[in-house]
């Protein structure tokens, strides 16, 4: 059993910030209903960013440690607290591209999609 609750945590502490970062965006942007499959997938996928992002992030601060001052020793609370920022870093982040349309106007520019990032009425 303490096997089982011990994965379920791991797992929990990966996907969280994914989720957290979901959340953001679906929050802050007019965005059309999507199904819960869409928005897990999403999440999964902010995941997958969140722990890319992590490590420069823990090179980063253990570099800043080590050549001026450390606050902490790098340990799983403060990857936690590092994923959640990052998490809504990434949902910020994610937002903007789809309020400001830059993407999509690159897209468009490059003739890959004729689509806006803003709903359609219809």
């Amino acid at each position: 059993m303490d096997f089982f609750s011990n994965e379920v945590f791991n797992a929990l502490r990966l996907l969280t910030p994914g989720f957290i970062a979901a959340w953001v965006l679906a929050s802050l942007t007019v965005d059309g209903k999507k199904s819960d499959l869409q928005r897990i997938i999403q999440a999964l996928i902010f995941s997958v960013f969140v722990q890319i992002l992590l490590v420069p992030t823990r090179d980063i601060a253990l570099w800043f440690g080590r050549n001026f001052f450390a606050i902490a020793d790098w340990s799983s609370v403060v990857a936690l607290a590092w994923s959640v920022m990052l998490g809504v870093f990434i949902g910020c982040f994610f937002t903007w591209l789809v309020d400001s349309d830059c993407l999509y106007s690159l897209l468009r520019k490059m003739r890959i999609t004729k689509q806006s990032s803003r709903p359609s009425k219809s």
